[in-house]
């Protein structure tokens, strides 16, 4: 039998899982190749110190927003003296861990670090890929495969709004950045700093930056009345959508006619946009939605043609890993994963329409909470049906039972409370003049080992 080729462009969370699920369910069947533009794998989550390259997305006093023992792959746990919100740097030893454990030295995959993909086309029945080998002189080279999985993630191309009057002028200044290059909040001492947008990162920045500075305004899109878990502190105020901003006067001016005055900084915190560079122009435009024409907002983007989040409709034999947002990644990727190594070996059909419920979602690729789990049993039953229980898979998925979705259900609760300590401790660096330090063990030191230094 000839192997037919796979490449997985991505070395994170997607990428990695991809590699597993494909070594362990279909072993024989295919040469993959995994390529990162990075050194290491880890994706966003490799974050060497001290390293501020622009490609670096996380701040310096960063945790996970979801438990580990909730988006722990399958099978393989965090280790259990860590904190319950892993930092970003155990969650890279992790990721690590789980390559060398499952990928790193198997014969039937290659891993390509520092190779950059500048262009995917697909020619008769070849996907044509162009690399730059970054460790050897960023030589050129392009190789052909059967099959193609995209891994890349989402948080490259910052969002951010396009029609602010005045906006661009801060930019330009240097008196606004998004929050990709935020790393920690020494910028911000006794200054006035407006924060906007109200997701993880946003509240995070906020929390942060209010141990420091002299005032913190986070402008939101739902308006005033949110209850945040900082509404008790006096250094915070919780602010309308900015209408327009005048650098000269350090001004911002709301969309309620308030005018907030002496800024010093603006952060914007308002996500990424979904990038598809590599692919040739032709093939993206079919594939990428962009919107601009709504309103005094960010730009939104969204893949297209897909089924079930994962297949190119035109041509399943490309696929994507974690496209959808507000998700639990890491066992996802590879429930999808399992869902690819069927249609790439022939034992799942891929519709050639996007007719599943979660193909038309109004904000594109952000589950809905009340739909996510539903979302993950239908992948699940969409596997069940084009596998043999008499000769199952070496890996299984997640199967998101009654236990785990308990556990899911809670985690917005528990992190909302988690959060409620770091704004305390936050208020009390600031009594003393210290500055924001993420704290994983409110009463008393962590145990011996909590600590997980770069490998």
């Amino acid at each position: 039998m000839t192997k037919k080729r796979l490449a997985i462009i991505g070395g994170g969370p997607g990428g990695l899982a991809a590699a597993r699920v494909f070594l362990a369910n279909a072993p024989g069947e295919f040469d993959i190749d995994l390529f990162t533009n990075d050194v290491n794998v880890g994706g966003i989550w490799y974050f060497p110190h001290g390293d501020s390259r622009p490609s670096r997305v996380m701040y310096d006093h960063l945790e996970t927003n979801i438990p580990k023992h909730v988006m722990q792959y399958k099978g393989v746990p965090f280790p259990p003296h860590w904190f319950k919100y892993p930092r970003r740097h155990e969650v890279w030893v992790y990721l690590k861990r789980y390559y060398n454990e499952f990928i790193r030295d198997v014969e039937d995959v290659k891993v390509h670090l520092s190779s950059e993909i500048v262009n995917v086309n697909k020619q008769n029945s070849q996907w044509s890929l162009e690399v730059i080998d970054h460790s050897n002189e960023d030589t050129h080279r392009v190789e052909e495969f059967d099959y193609v999985i995209a891994a890349t993630g989402h948080f490259s191309t910052p969002r951010i709004p396009s029609n602010v009057p005045g906006l661009d002028e801060w930019f330009t200044q240097k008196d606004a950045f998004h929050s990709r290059n935020f790393y920690d909040c020494e910028f911000i001492k006794g200054k006035r700093v407006v924060v906007i947008g109200d997701g993880s990162s946003g509240q995070d920045i906020v929390n942060q930056c209010a141990s420091v500075a002299e005032k913190v305004f986070q402008s939101v899109a739902s308006g005033k009345d949110d209850k945040r878990y900082y509404d008790n502190d006096p250094t915070i105020e919780v602010v309308n959508k900015i209408k327009s901003v005048n650098w000269k006067e350090r001004t911002v001016t709301l969309e309620d006619g308030i005018v907030l005055s002496k800024i010093d900084k603006l952060v914007y915190a308002t996500g990424f946009l979904y990038d598809l560079s590599i692919f040739d122009s032709k093939l993206r435009q079919d594939l990428l939605i962009t919107d601009s024409s709504i309103g005094n907002t960010t730009t939104t983007s969204h893949v297209n043609n897909l089924w079930e989040q994962i297949f190119y409709t035109k041509d399943s034999t490309l696929a994507f890993s974690l496209l959808p947002q507000l998700v639990v990644p890491f066992p996802l990727a590879e429930l999808q994963a399992s869902l690819i190594v069927k249609a790439f070996t022939g034992k799942l059909q891929v519709p050639n329409q996007s007719d599943s419920t979660f193909d038309h979602l109004p904000s594109g690729h952000n589950i809905p909470a009340e739909k996510e789990i539903e979302y993950y049993h239908e992948l699940l039953s969409i596997l069940a049906d084009v596998s043999d229980p008499t000769n199952p898979d070496k890996f299984q998925p997640e199967a998101w039972d009654e236990d785990k979705v308990k556990e899911r259900s809670i985690t917005a609760q528990e992190k909302y409370e988690r959060n409620i300590q770091l704004n305390k401790y936050s208020q009390e660096a600031r009594s003393k003049g210290n500055q924001y330090e993420l704290i994983q063990f409110i009463n008393g030191p962590p145990p011996k080992g909590v600590e997980a230094p770069y490998p």
